[in-house]
């Protein structure tokens, strides 16, 4: 049921972080990478309340929780996924549908990374 939520949070995590990095970058004509950081910058704050509350049902602080997940995340978002943008556009050019696909990369490698590390910070999965 965890990973159910985890995936009802991240479809809507996708929807407000595509729906912004498509208008970015084809509307407005923002480079991939800067609309990327723009887009997951806005998903981030939705999906920390997502995942403590409804993923998680987290305990945990959020003053404690919250530091280690924006360190996560951003390093997800901002580095993890700007490269995977970077080496799936060098793969397949230049384009409107070219940027979408390799946004829909580089969610899918940020979504694996995130829930491993999210399990960490949410729970005591990592204590023994």
């Amino acid at each position: 049921m965890q990973k159910l939520r985890f995936a009802m949070v991240g479809m809507a995590n996708v929807v407000i972080d595509l729906g912004l990095f498509t208008l970015l970058a084809n509307a407005v004509g923002i480079a991939a990478g800067w609309a990327s950081i723009a887009s997951t910058s806005v998903a981030v704050a939705f999906s920390f309340f997502g995942n403590y509350y409804y993923v998680w049902h987290s305990k945990k602080s959020k003053v404690r929780t919250m530091p280690q997940f924006f360190a996560v995340t951003l390093t997800t978002a901002w580095g993890v996924q700007t490269g995977v943008i970077w080496a799936v556009k060098s793969v397949v050019g230049e384009g409107h549908w070219e940027n979408v696909l390799a946004k829909l990369c580089a969610l899918l490698v940020g979504m694996v990374i995130n829930y491993l590390m999210y399990r960490l910070i949410f729970t005591d999965a990592g204590k023994k």
